[in-house]
C-alpha cells in the first residue's frame, strides 16, 4: 500500500516487543461480511511494530474450557506474515467463531463481586496471562461487546483486590453485526453489504412474483429478515430491493401482544389495494425481531444470551398462511405465495468497498487503542472513516451491564426514507409510477 505508515512508539510498544507479549484477537457471535479485512488489518498495524498477535479460534469457546497449553497447541492461530497474505481476500473467517459466553452468570453488576460466577472470566484472563496476551481485541456484536465490558471490570477488581498481571491489561471492542443496532457507532461493517446482498434477493423475487401473477392469480413472496431486536437491515434491504411492504419491529413495538392474525390483516390491506390498481404480484419483508412481540403458544428456544432463536421459528411461514386465511374471507381471486428467510447467505458475502474500508479501519485503529493504552473503548468512526474511541461506560445500562440498543426510531433518516417511500395504502391512492419506489 502506498504512503508512510506512522508508527506508534511509547513504553508499552518497547516492552510488548521485548518482553515478547502478543495482542489477542477473537471474533464471537455471528459472522458479518468483512472480519478477516478486520484481522489482516490489526495483523498488518501489530507485526509493522514488531508485535505478535493471536488469532483464538471459535470465540470463547476454548479459553473457557481448556487449559492454556491446550489453547495454545489447538486453538490459537500465530498470525504471521504468511498467514496474511490471503487473509484480504477470503471471505471465509479464519479464526472461526462461537457463541460461548464467559459472562453468562452476570445479571447484573453486582454478580461481578461473586467469585462463582465471574469464574469464567477469570478463567478467560488466567489464559491470556499463562499466554502472554497483553491485550484483546474483541469483534464481535453488543453481546460480544458485553463480555469485553465485563472482563475490563473484572480485571480492573482483580487489579483492585491486590492481584498483580504481569501481561494483560484489557480490551478493546470492535463493533460487528449486520443488524447495525449499535450504539456510538454510525455503520457496522457488514450492514451495507449485507442489506445489499438481501435487497438483491428481493428484488429476484420481485420480478419472479411479477413474471408469474395473472389477473386471476395473486403471487406474493414472504421474506423473513435477520434482525433480532431493530429493523435497519429489513427497511434497508426493503428499500433497495423494492418491497411491497415492510415490517419492521419499531412500527409495531408500542405493545407486546401481537398476533400473526393482526399482522395478516394489514399485509391484507396492501395486497387489496394493490389488486384494485392492476398489481397483482409483489414481496413482503417481515424483521424476524417482529417474533418477540407475537404471542405465541410455542416456547421460543433461548440461545447463550437469553435471546430469541429466531431461525429456528417460523414467523414468516405463519404470516403466509395467516394472509391466505384472511384473503379466502375477504376476495375470491386465488393467492399463491412462498415464504423464505433471509440473512445467513449475507453474512460471509464478499464486503463491498465501503464495508472493506471500514474493516480495514477499525482493525488498524484497535490496535493503535491498544498501543496507546486505551482499554475498556470500542473503536469508532466519525465523518469521513475518522477514527474515535468510545468508552464501554457510556454505552451500557449501569446496573444491568446490558448494551444500549439502537432502535431504528421515527427520529433516523432510514425511517424517514422507508416511509417515505411508501405508498400510502390506507388512502388508497393510485400510484402514477409503481416501479420507482417500495410498493
Amino acid at each position: 500500500m502506498p504512503g508512510i505508515s506512522t508508527l506508534i512508539t511509547n513504553p508499552r510498544v518497547e516492552g510488548y516487543r521485548k518482553r515478547n507479549i502478543r495482542i489477542g484477537i477473537l471474533h464471537s457471535g455471528g459472522p458479518a461480511p468483512g472480519g478477516n479485512k478486520v484481522l489482516y488489518a490489526a495483523a498488518l498495524r501489530a507485526l509493522d511494530h514488531g508485535v505478535g498477535l493471536v488469532a483464538f479460534q471459535h470465540g470463547y469457546e476454548h479459553l473457557m474450557s481448556k487449559k492454556a497449553s491446550e489453547v495454545a497447541a489447538r486453538w490459537a492461530i500465530e498470525v504471521g506474515r504468511e498467514q496474511i497474505r490471503y487473509l484480504r481476500d477470503q471471505n471465509f473467517l479464519l479464526p472461526g467463531t462461537a457463541r460461548a459466553n464467559p459472562g453468562k452468570a452476570i445479571e447484573n453488576i453486582d454478580n461481578l463481586q461473586d467469585q462463582g460466577r465471574t469464574k469464567a472470566l477469570t478463567k478467560v484472563i488466567d489464559v491470556f496471562e499463562a499466554l502472554r496476551i497483553g491485550a484483546l481485541i474483541s469483534v464481535g456484536g453488543d453481546d460480544t461487546m458485553r463480555t469485553a465490558n465485563l472482563l475490563q471490570i473484572h480485571h480492573a477488581n482483580l487489579v483492585g483486590a491486590g492481584r498483580a498481571f504481569s501481561c494483560f491489561e484489557g480490551v478493546v471492542h470492535v463493533p460487528k453485526t449486520i443488524d447495525k443496532d449499535y450504539p456510538g457507532i454510525d455503520f457496522t461493517f457488514g450492514f451495507i453489504t449485507a442489506s445489499q446482498v438481501i435487497g438483491k434477493k428481493i428484488r429476484r423475487l420481485r420480478a419472479d412474483a411479477r413474471a408469474t401473477a395473472t389477473s386471476k392469480q395473486l403471487v406474493y413472496h414472504i421474506v423473513e429478515v435477520m434482525g433480532r431486536t431493530a429493523g435497519w437491515l429489513t427497511a434497508a434491504s426493503s428499500i433497495y430491493g423494492q418491497a411491497t411492504y415492510a415490517i419492521i419491529p419499531e412500527d409495531f413495538s408500542e405493545r407486546r401482544d401481537w398476533t400473526v392474525q393482526e399482522l395478516a390483516k394489514k399485509c391484507a390491506d396492501v395486497i387489496l389495494t394493490r389488486k384494485n390498481q392492476g398489481k397483482n404480484y409483489g414481496v413482503i419483508t417481515i424483521c424476524e425481531g417482529l417474533g418477540d412481540l407475537i404471542v405465541a403458544d410455542q416456547t421460543k428456544v433461548k440461545d447463550e444470551f437469553g435471546h430469541t432463536r429466531h431461525a429456528e421459528a417460523d414467523l414468516c411461514g405463519n404470516l403466509k398462511r395467516a394472509i391466505a386465511a384472511e384473503l379466502a374471507v375477504r376476495s375470491k381471486i386465488s393467492f399463491k405465495s412462498t415464504a423464505s428467510k433471509a440473512g445467513y447467505e449475507a453474512r460471509q458475502a464478499e464486503p463491498n468497498i465501503f464495508d472493506e474500508l471500514l474493516c480495514l479501519q477499525l482493525g488498524i485503529s484497535a490496535v493503535n487503542a491498544v498501543f496507546s493504552g486505551k482499554f475498556g473503548n470500542m473503536v469508532s468512526i466519525k465523518e469521513a472513516l475518522t477514527p474515535k474511541l468510545v468508552p464501554f461506560s457510556g454505552l451500557f445500562d449501569p446496573q444491568t451491564v446490558k448494551v444500549k440498543n439502537w432502535i431504528l426510531s421515527p427520529e433516523e433518516g432510514l425511517w424517514q426514507l422507508l416511509h417515505g417511500m411508501e405508498q400510502p395504502f390506507e388512502t388508497g391512492v393510485i400510484d402514477a409510477d409503481p416501479e420507482t419506489r417500495i410498493g
